[in-house]
């Protein structure tokens, strides 16, 4: 399985090695050694926007709603996308240029918050929106994938403010 690791110093996993963890994870008893694993807190799994991306990338609904169940399942932290996170990086090194003290903010947070930033606003309830709700609004509305670049140039996106 391929993963990488962030900033943080957790780890972030392909969509490739999620999907084989989530099919080894239908086994009861291998799925009782990951939540054990999780829950002892050993690993930290981080995803991003772009495991959903990928998620969609299929006609076969049932099989992406039951791999973004997975994912939430897993209870990961989330990566901001490259846009917010360079914005964050800018905005620390112009207050280390100034001479200011500016507190350090995560790059690996909660979804809610990943996709809060997306659309330019502040973390809120209106934002804690199901993986499975973005995946099934994409597979349905394939043109709204296209929404991919509206994601990777920092516009927001949520399954509320698709057709609008």
């Amino acid at each position: 399985m391929r993963a990488s690791r962030t900033k943080e110093g957790v780890t972030s996993q392909a969509p490739f090695a999620l999907i084989a963890l989530g099919v080894k994870a239908r086994n009861a008893d291998f799925r009782k050694k990951l939540d054990s694993s999780l829950e002892s807190g050993a690993p930290s799994v981080v995803v991003s926007t772009w495991h959903l991306i990928e998620t969609a990338n299929t006609k076969n609904l049932a099989a992406a709603t039951e791999l973004a169940e997975f994912i939430d399942s897993l209870k990961p932290s989330w990566l901001l996308e490259r846009r917010d996170a360079q914005k964050l990086e800018v905005e620390e090194d112009f207050c280390g240029f100034l001479k200011v003290e500016c507190p350090s903010k995560p790059r690996v947070t909660t979804r809610s918050a990943v996709v809060a930033a997306l659309n330019g606003q502040s973390d809120g309830p209106k934002f804690d929106i199901p993986s499975p709700a973005f995946v099934k609004q994409w597979i349905e509305h394939p043109d709204q994938l296209g929404s991919r670049r509206n994601l990777q140039k920092g516009r927001g996106y949520t399954p509320s403010t698709a057709g609008a």
